[in-house]
């Protein structure tokens, strides 16, 4: 395993990073947040999500780290995402050097200061509901390639993009930016 950007450091997105989420409609709200409650703090459960079953798919190797046992067809194919980070086990079938680069993430980290800010669209809501219809009519025919003139398409797709609203929806941004990084 090999970090090919050793000298730049690892951003880090707090607000959406390993987030979970219950529907607001749902009828046991309180229960499903117990459920993930128990994933995210007690090992037993986490094992059992991330790794599967104790001495059938797996042995514990002290407290931190994992053997995953022969004809597992998935060793690593639980569901992770939410879960507590400190509590991932370290396969003894890692790379030798997979444990240093992980403190290396953790010590060369830097989480953008813009990734905190809550943008509210209260002053632009008109421009962005304009502002997605024309991407609705535009993007995707040039993202898949169907345009037949590749140029003149996007040239329609920047300026109707201007029409709707675009420069007022990045004005509205950058105050806010420039606003939130005052504080």
């Amino acid at each position: 395993m090999v970090d090919i950007l050793p000298d730049v450091p690892t951003g880090t997105n707090p607000i959406i990073n390993n987030g979970t989420a219950i529907n607001a409609k749902s009828k046991n709200a309180e229960r499903a947040l117990m459920v993930l409650d128990l994933l995210s703090q007690d090992r037993d459960y986490f094992d059992l999500s991330v790794y599967g079953v104790k001495g059938t798919d797996w042995d514990a190797e002290g407290d931190d780290d994992i053997t995953m046992l022969p004809d597992v067809p998935d060793p690593f194919g639980g569901f992770g995402m939410g879960w507590n980070l400190n509590l991932p086990r370290i396969s003894k079938d890692s790379a030798f050097n997979y444990l240093s680069m992980l403190e290396g993430f953790d010590q060369n980290h830097y989480t953008a200061e813009l990734s905190l800010m809550s943008f509210d669209d209260t002053n632009v809501k008109n421009e962005i509901a304009t502002v997605s219809a024309v991407r609705s009519k535009y993007a995707s025919v040039l993202e898949f390639g169907f345009a037949d003139d590749v140029e003149a398409t996007y040239a329609e797709y920047r300026s109707e993009l201007k029409k709707a609203g675009l420069d007022a929806i990045q004005e509205e941004y950058k105050r806010q930016a420039e606003e939130f990084l005052k504080q």
